[in-house]
């Protein structure tokens, strides 16, 4: 599986990202799901503690960053992936696909600039439960 995120991650979305945009929001869907599951059946404290699954983590919220399908306060939500737990990255990655299924970027669409509430609510709880 970590083959299948980091070889989608590093050639395919880049290469066709213009081709196919509707196939490309499955395959997305799909690499999130991935990583949902392997971050709800991981046992360590801080997901920094599980650094392949991390990095792949990572880098697919950068990339959805960067083509602007994440919304624009949450560019940068993979800076905070490292010292959260694994169920609160599982909850943030389940929130992310929920948006990418209700507001699915297409070709003739401008870039999601809309806050989905729910995604704005997991954030604000995630760092609020990691203030120390």
């Amino acid at each position: 599986m970590l083959l299948i995120v980091r070889l989608f991650c590093g050639t395919y979305l880049r290469k066709h990202f213009l081709q196919k945009n509707s196939d490309l929001v499955l395959i997305v869907r799909a690499m999130l799901v991935v990583l949902i599951s392997f971050w709800s059946s991981s046992r360590v404290k801080k997901c920094a503690d599980f650094p392949p699954h991390l990095k792949n983590t990572v880098k697919l919220l950068d990339l959805l960053s960067k083509i602007e399908w994440l919304p624009a306060p949450m560019l940068n939500i993979s800076q905070i992936i490292p010292v959260i737990s694994p169920f609160e990255a599982m909850n943030l990655l389940f929130e992310i696909t929920n948006h990418l299924k209700i507001h699915a970027p297409h070709m003739s669409t401008v870039p999601v600039t809309k806050f989905q509430t729910s995604l704005k609510d997991a954030v604000c709880l995630i760092v609020q439960n990691n203030i120390e």
